[in-house]
């Protein structure tokens, strides 16, 4: 005689049970995500430190091949200079200014480009109108990867309008996050930002030359010609090209434009409130949540920002680091590390940082 079949009863998950399961899941992925957020975050610093690198050696490959630096921008005026030198005593003089960054282009391997923009040889106000190729605009206006900090937000362009066509509408250029480093000074001020000496045009920090009182003790200004001999502080211990972000919130949360920079130079017409977008100075704290982060370095890396020094190394520096602003004399006294390192020739030891 057979006997009945029994049928096997099958186990269910019960709906307390399903929730308990969903709420480990959640918890399992909000633990994850940060994990997840922070290695994407420290694949784009490396990236970025990569493209820090890259800039030193161009700039190495430069001095190899001119024994100079290049300079932070060449002032090329559209009128002739007032006082018969290399800088006009008329403020709003209208100018061009070719930039570091356009004239490494053969060393980042953009000769094309170098060659297309015809730089050093038509001012870049002319640019786009002066005869030659009608891409110049496109070409300027097309971002290079290697100048972009891959975790900062900027737009391809920089919608300063730093450029005017013949029609004098507002163009932008290229958005590059790498400023080189002008001076620990003070940034332009009504108190003590110009200087006057005998048979001198007026001088400020952008271009005094290096050794004007209160002129630039980096390594880059207006004209400059830095060679290697000129940093007496070591190349270990002087920093020559940082970030800047597009934008820095402070604690609260309130945003601050700090427009990053161009790669190319742009069209002046007031020196001291404009050149900053290739050039900046340590007169305020790193990531300085302030309107005058547009002067400064910053960076989207929590707590720092990187730079690449004299010798080519990539150093990432706290937002902490020893620094003191205060002006007093007239000037910016050299008293703190973050000022030492971005001053060439100050002859003080830097000590740990």
């Amino acid at each position: 005689m057979k006997q009945p079949v029994r049928l096997r009863s099958r186990s269910a998950f019960t709906l307390i049970e399903l929730l308990v399961v969903i709420a480990i899941i959640a918890i399992l992925v909000a633990l994850l995500l940060p994990a997840v957020q922070q290695a994407r975050e420290a694949a784009r610093r490396s990236s970025c430190k990569n493209n820090l690198k890259q800039l030193g050696l161009a700039l190495h490959n430069y001095h190899d091949t001119y024994n100079v630096f290049p300079p932070g921008y060449v002032n090329q005026f559209d009128t002739v200079p007032t006082d018969g030198g290399t800088y006009s005593t008329a403020v709003g003089a209208e100018r061009s200014a070719w930039g570091w960054g356009a004239y490494i282009l053969p060393n980042m391997e953009q000769s094309a480009l170098f060659d297309t923009l015809q730089v050093g040889n038509i001012r870049i106000k002319n640019a786009i109108t002066a005869g030659g190729p009608q891409d110049r605009l496109a070409a300027m206006t097309n971002p290079i990867a290697t100048y972009r900090c891959p975790s900062d937000t900027a737009p391809d362009v920089n919608t300063s309008k730093v450029l005017q066509d013949s029609t004098g509408a507002g163009r932008s250029l290229a958005t590059s996050n790498y400023i080189a480093v002008n001076s620990s000074r003070r940034w332009h001020t009504s108190a003590g930002a110009w200087v006057t000496g005998p048979g001198e045009a007026q001088l400020n920090q952008w271009g005094g030359g290096p050794d004007a009182t209160r002129s630039p003790n980096g390594m880059f200004w207006r004209n400059s010609k830095v060679r290697m001999r000129d940093i007496t502080d070591g190349t270990s211990n002087t920093l020559m090209v940082g970030e800047r972000a597009w934008e820095v919130a402070n604690p609260v949360g309130t945003p601050f434009a700090c427009r990053a920079g161009v790669v190319f130079g742009e069209q002046i017409t007031n020196e001291q409130s404009e050149v900053h977008r290739g050039l900046g100075a340590t007169s305020s704290p790193l990531n300085y949540a302030n309107g005058n982060c547009n002067k400064g370095f910053s960076s989207q890396h929590k707590g720092g920002v990187q730079f690449v020094l004299a010798d080519g190394s990539v150093r990432f520096l706290s937002e902490n680091i020893n620094f003191n602003s205060e002006f007093t004399g007239g000037t910016n006294a050299v008293d703190t590390t973050l000022e030492r390192l971005a001053s060439r020739n100050d002859g003080q030891v830097v000590g740990e940082y």
